[in-house]
């Protein structure tokens, strides 16, 4: 695959390195004065990647056990507010692929920076397929650190950081993991452009194309491909649309013969109701139960807390043809997932109403609905 990488300065109207690379090797890089000057390379690349500078990203590996994007991104904030300077609500996450235990590498920017690059890139034309900070996109097999001469990337077990070099001499020592990390200098934009085409190579790093910044399919490029052969098979599908409409035709009268008589078997079954969707009111009374769930459905909820820490039981009503809600008390939203996880895995489906809260002692309440 050709991919096209962007490296970033510091803003967005400074000049821009950028390198095409295939197979993870550099094929050919170079630099330009804007990103308005990159459109053409963009525009042939099957891939555009952009790598900010990771000076503003807070980076650490977190056991996150949920799935659904809501959960992933309420508890990272949780997680986040005791190493941010600001508040979490005003930053933008990545996420990295959940391992067999559920921890991922999460990373967080502040969200009006970001929103700056994504404006910036999409005035100068540009649809990235990926978004991502310099410490991200290094190799994730390995401890490493990058020089770079006016920066340092490093990437650890535990997260990753940019920092400037005044700063490196005080930090490294205290990272235990940094002792035995692989020292690299990238003196130009092919030697780190290669480190970051590697793991492309292998895993995708966390991107911050998520909400309401997650790229929309282009379809355009795939239509002009597949034109002539869709207009083919709209030839093949007409000819044989006029043969399923004479044989539609020919078996119209039964269909309605069928209809009228099921229609009339129901009404006998049940007087006084009147026929507006017959399939979907015969299924309906066929699933009707005189047998209550609120007992089963205790029991399945009271199993799935003792094998959850730290969920407690505060409310419980019932209500037929509704189900269960359950209001619970517990320390953070990856905790309601898993118990959630666990309901579902016997077949049981859940729900949240409403949003959470947060009460004075730290914990969260919400309901869940069974």
């Amino acid at each position: 695959m050709q991919r096209l990488l962007l490296l970033m300065g510091l803003h967005p109207d400074d000049p821009v390195a950028w390198a095409m690379g295939s197979d993870g090797r550099v094929v050919r890089s170079g630099t330009a004065g804007a990103l308005s000057g990159l459109s053409d390379e963009a525009e042939a690349a099957e891939q555009v990647v952009v790598i900010l500078r990771g000076d503003l990203a807070a980076t650490r590996r977190l056991r996150l056990p949920v799935r659904r994007e809501a959960a992933l991104e309420a508890a990272a904030r949780l997680a986040f507010e005791d190493i941010l300077a600001t508040p979490a609500e005003d930053m933008h996450f990545a996420f990295g692929v959940a391992d067999a235990q559920g921890d991922r590498m999460a990373s967080a920017v502040p969200a009006e920076w970001f929103d700056g690059w994504m404006d910036a890139l999409s005035e100068a034309g540009i649809r990235a397929d990926l978004v991502t900070a310099d410490h991200l996109a290094l190799p994730a097999d390995r401890r490493i650190v990058v020089d770079l001469g006016d920066r340092t990337l490093i990437r650890l077990g535990e997260g990753g950081m940019t920092v400037e070099p005044d700063f490196l001499d005080i930090l490294l020592p205290a990272l235990e993991d940094a002792k035995n990390a692989q020292r690299v200098k990238a003196s130009n934009t092919d030697e780190l452009a290669a480190l970051y085409l590697e793991r492309l190579q292998t895993l995708a790093p966390p991107s911050f194309l998520r909400g309401r910044h997650r790229q929309k399919q282009d379809w355009s490029g795939v239509i002009r491909q597949w034109r002539f052969p869709a207009g083919l098979a709209a030839a093949c599908l007409l000819v044989w649309c006029a043969g399923l409409l004479v044989d539609g035709m020919r078996h119209a009268g039964a269909a309605r013969d069928l209809n009228d008589e099921a229609a009339q078997i129901f009404t006998e079954a049940y007087p006084g109701v009147r026929v507006r969707d017959l399939a979907r009111q015969a299924a309906a009374r066929a699933g009707e139960s005189g047998t209550p769930m609120l007992l089963p459905l205790s029991v399945a909820l009271t199993e799935a807390m003792e094998e959850t820490e730290a969920v407690e039981l505060t409310g419980l009503s019932y209500q037929a043809g509704e189900g269960m809600v359950a209001d619970l008390r517990f320390p953070d939203a990856a905790v309601l997932e898993t118990l959630r996880a666990r309901l579902e895995a016997d077949g049981i489906p859940t729900s949240e109403s409403g949003s959470l809260r947060r009460e004075e002692d730290g914990r969260f309440a919400g309901q869940l609905i069974l």
